[in-house]
């Protein structure tokens, strides 16, 4: 046995040069990518930041101006008048919908004038411009505007606003939102969890308690450990025979998270016994 253990270190220190240069080479690959994957999240983060905010040509449906009411502007209405345009405009299945929903009775100044913009104005974006854009060239964006889209009304808008967590999704992207999609996940996260949850406990404790030792559970434990990230050494401690033939035999040792130390001393020790 002391000469299997002596052979194996020998072959062992032979092959350490090109096991300590590979892993020099692994270790300048490994250090490039998270620079590179670095470099390519800053990007793109430069460029989510770029198109949160910026100047917006909007066009509208319908003027506000024209729904003004005895010099006073749309937004200076008083709800009543605004529930008035909004049931003169709408169809009356859909104004019943709003209402059931919830009353206008029940709803503040400024949802009621949401619904009256999102509903009958129906703002559509007929341009926009990012926000580093729209920073630096802000003289050279408005005579864009005046010159192409004389109708339009050119406002600075951020997109990155409590509306668009909290309003669903829309074909109208003024108003359109991620509720819906963050609800969805949610959902797809929460059913994901009540039948992975059980069924992983389930399958740990039957394969520690209950399954028998066989070649498929050993497989298991392996793939296991290897998803687990836990450190684990093969160590040699002998040979057994079989039909005439003297195998192998190994022995696996599995530490904690960041304790191969201790694996290390472990298998020294057991070198040296045996």
């Amino acid at each position: 046995m002391n000469q299997v253990f002596l052979s194996m270190k020998n072959s062992f220190n032979d092959n350490l040069s090109n096991r300590h240069r590979s892993g020099k080479i692994w270790r300048t690959i490994f250090i490039a990518s998270t620079f590179l994957a670095i470099f390519i999240l800053s990007v793109l983060l430069i460029d989510i930041i770029d198109n949160t905010a910026g100047y917006v040509a909007l066009k509208a449906d319908v003027s506000p101006d024209s729904l003004a009411q005895g010099g006073v502007a749309l937004e200076d209405l008083p709800k009543e008048t605004l529930v008035g345009i909004l049931q003169a405009n709408l169809s009356q299945g859909a104004f019943n919908k709003l209402e059931n929903e919830k009353s206008f009775q029940q709803r503040s100044h400024s949802n009621v004038y949401d619904l009256v913009v999102e509903r009958v104005v129906k703002y559509d974006v007929a341009d926009s411009w990012s926000l580093f854009d729209s920073l630096l060239k802000s003289a050279e964006i408005k005579a864009e505007a005046v010159s192409d889209y004389p109708d339009a009304e050119l406002r600075f808008v951020s997109w990155l606003t409590p509306g668009f967590i909290s309003q669903p999704q829309s074909s109208h992207a003024v108003d359109a939102g991620i509720r819906t999609a963050i609800l969805g996940s949610l959902w797809t996260i929460f059913i994901t969890i009540l039948a992975a949850f059980p069924l992983g406990v389930g399958a740990a404790i039957y394969l520690e308690e209950y399954a028998s030792r066989n070649a498929l559970t050993e497989v298991l434990q392996v793939v296991i450990a290897n998803l687990a990230g836990i450190p684990a050494l093969s160590l040699p401690c002998g040979t057994v025979e079989r039909e005439g033939k003297k195998l192998p035999v190994g022995l696996q040792l599995i530490g904690k998270h960041f304790d191969e130390s201790t694996i290390l001393r472990a298998a020294h020790s057991l070198e040296q016994a045996l």
